[in-house]
């Protein structure tokens, strides 16, 4: 259901576009789009597992959470943090603030050096399943929102603030056409 709106996202933008899935305190990449623009950050291949607040798709995540529930995500992700040089739990709080702010996830080379991206997260329903590992929404945080997010991610040097901004409209907008067929 949602493979044509990674598609649309990555012929218009260029770039690299990601579907993600919270299981617990983490999320599953359930796929990966690449874009046409000649440098492509391939940074998640479907299958693969990061803690939420890793990544702007885990922000987006970790930025939908109440604020309790976000603590206790960060709370149980410090010690994965560490498998990024840049990531710390407090550079996660500082760039879920920033997120929070922009009303996007922001990822400014967080994780890797010269990639960065931005992410939107939505309520997936019962329209994406990652498998094993605690479902969508489920798992040792026992969120009762099954939640998605969708990430773009490019070279930092396509990444400025108003592309990004641009970028964050154009998710929101893809997600509200999709909506009617997580739905249906």
């Amino acid at each position: 259901r949602c493979r044509s709106t990674l598609e649309r996202l990555a012929l218009r933008s260029g770039d690299s576009v990601f579907l993600m899935a919270r299981s617990g305190w983490e999320f599953v990449c359930l796929e990966h789009v690449a874009g046409s623009f000649p440098i492509q950050t391939h940074t998640l291949d479907a299958g693969a597992r990061r803690p939420l607040g890793a990544g702007a798709g885990g922000m987006a995540l970790l930025m939908a959470l109440p604020e309790a529930e976000a603590a206790a995500a960060l709370a149980a992700n410090e010690a994965r943090y560490a498998a990024w040089p840049r990531l710390t739990t407090q550079r996660v709080r500082e760039r879920l603030a920033a997120s929070r702010r922009a009303g996007y996830a922001i990822n400014d080379e967080d994780l890797m050096p010269g990639v960065a991206a931005v992410g939107v997260a939505f309520d997936a329903g019962e329209a994406v399943d990652p498998g094993a590992g605690g479902g969508v929404g489920g798992g040792a945080a026992g969120a009762t929102t099954p939640l998605a997010a969708i990430s773009v991610a490019s070279i930092s040097a396509r990444m400025q603030p108003a592309r990004r901004a641009e970028l964050a409209r154009e998710l929101r907008s893809e997600l509200r056409r999709l909506a009617p067929r997580l739905r249906g």
